[in-house]
């Protein structure tokens, strides 16, 4: 593969309503689209889209290091896309939602030579079509019904602790009585209790609709703790990416791991960490970090090929008013069709020319 051209974009989409997340509130998502072009013409996306609070590197850092790496990506060939992997690795490697991106795009022209879809590319048995859960906040759980009801959900990820203990305890109560037994609930602490605090949400809640809590603790340390405390199984986010996770250790009660490829960056360092989860016997669900429909097509191919059966966390494209590809990245049903997907071409219209 040579990559004969590229085109860089920036785009910036206002979001249908404010979004707290890591300590910020964002009323618009910004990032970079990158588009490598092969000697064959065959072109192929990335989202870099660094999140405040998630990625140490900035939209300015992405600019810069992009720019400056554009000989060395033009200069480069090898038919081998493991060896481009491993070259884009080490020259991204401080950026990685900058990695994850032109590593997507590689990906996709790779898909194209083979012509089949970037799932099946990196696992011929791979499903074309993947399940998602809803994602809720408390400010649109009014409207919960409609969503996931009518769409056919059976799993819903909500955020808690951002309100106090009690209200959310009448919360998560109240839903499970609207929901019953049929729709499990997935809840993200973002590490925003104390011990204490988790472990009496964990006992005031009916944990029966519960199907896991993700980073319940300010210290993750204490999870198994936690666990052999109220029994309530723990999934971890930050903590594989923060470098308090020890994969070599066993964690009592982690039953699942929650993959975000454009933290990770590398699809080498992912393997691994795919790799590690199999033989722990953990679950892979991947999720997003409010990328475009671009990113957000990137990581449902991983998540087909990678852990097909699971109940992935792609529901952040609900929050957009627009989008980078047309059509949207849509769900359907609860599910997404990575045939229809494929079809999709870039949006220029909200698209700026960097270089």
């Amino acid at each position: 593969m040579k990559i004969e051209r590229l085109n860089f974009y920036s785009y910036s989409i206002v979001l249908k309503s404010p979004l707290k997340m890591m300590g910020t509130f964002q009323n618009e998502r910004s990032g970079f689209i990158i588009e490598l072009i092969d000697e064959n013409g065959l072109s192929g996306w990335g989202d870099a889209a660094p999140f405040p609070g998630l990625h140490k590197e900035s939209l300015e850092t992405v600019e810069q290091v992009f720019k400056n790496s554009f000989s060395a990506l033009l200069k480069q060939k090898d038919n081998n896309y493991r060896s481009w992997l491993q070259f884009t690795q080490d020259l991204f490697s401080g950026t990685p939602s900058l990695c994850f991106a032109v590593q997507s795009a590689l990906l996709m022209i790779s898909a194209k030579l083979k012509n089949v879809l970037p799932a099946l590319f990196v696992n011929p048995q791979a499903l074309t079509d993947i399940k998602l859960n809803a994602l809720l906040t408390p400010d649109n759980l009014n409207s919960f019904h409609d969503k996931i009801v009518g769409q056919g959900f059976k799993a819903v990820k909500i955020k808690v602790g951002i309100q106090s203990i009690d209200d959310e305890i009448n919360l998560i109560n109240s839903l499970h009585k609207k929901c019953g037994e049929d729709i499990k609930i997935r809840l993200d602490a973002n590490r925003n209790w104390s011990f204490k605090q988790a472990v009496f949400f964990a006992k005031s809640v009916q944990k029966s609709c519960i199907e896991y809590i993700e980073e319940p603790l300010e210290n993750p340390a204490m999870c198994p703790q936690f666990f052999a405390e109220t029994g309530l199984n723990y999934a971890f986010d930050e903590s594989l990416h923060d470098g308090l996770f020890d994969a070599t250790k066993n964690y009592h009660g982690l039953s699942t791991l929650i993959i975000k490829p454009a933290v990770v960056g590398s699809f080498y360092k992912l393997s691994k960490i795919l790799a590690n989860a199999h033989m722990k016997n953990h679950r892979i669900i991947f999720s997003s970090t409010f990328e475009s429909g671009i990113g957000l097509t990137a990581i449902a191919n991983l998540a087909a090929a990678f852990a097909g059966n699971s109940v992935h966390g792609l529901d952040t494209i609900s929050w957009f008013t627009t989008d980078t590809i047309i059509p949207s990245f849509r769900i359907e049903n609860s599910h997404i069709n990575l045939n229809e997907l494929s079809k999709s071409v870039l949006n220029k219209e909200i698209l700026k020319s960097v270089v």
